[in-house]
């Protein structure tokens, strides 16, 4: 193979708990759309949250949004438990104005999705 399997890169950098070796394999494989297996984005969230909590809750709204966008109940369901933990994240970073920004941000965008709405409205 010409590209190395990133996602096994990935997963090694995640159990030796590096997380500047996650991101820098992460995001090479942004760059390398055929970069090898599937890779668990919640997993590389949570292993850099601490190392770097906005690129966590920058993965975790990514993961919600695509989601989101599936327009199904239940894959809102599914956006808001990403979306719970990017919250958490966000609160410890003292980012709550941002947070109620990005949610009414959502809310404006997907007006219709009523039970989107319902669960996104569980968060105030």
């Amino acid at each position: 193979r010409r590209h190395p399997m990133l996602s096994q890169l990935i997963a090694i950098a995640i159990a030796e708990k590096k997380p500047a070796e996650v991101l820098e394999w992460y995001d090479r494989r942004a760059r390398e759309p055929h970069s090898g297996h599937r890779i668990d984005d919640d997993a590389v969230a949570e292993a850099v949250q601490a190392f770097a909590p906005e690129r966590s809750v920058e993965i975790w709204k990514a993961m919600a949004e695509d989601l989101i966008a599936v327009v199904k109940p239940s894959a809102y369901k599914d956006a808001a438990r990403y979306l719970r933990k990017a919250e958490r994240v966000v609160q410890r970073m003292k980012m709550d104005n941002e947070w109620r920004q990005y949610l009414q941000t959502l809310r404006q965008q997907h007006f219709r999705k009523r039970r989107l709405l319902e669960i996104l409205n569980e968060f105030d």
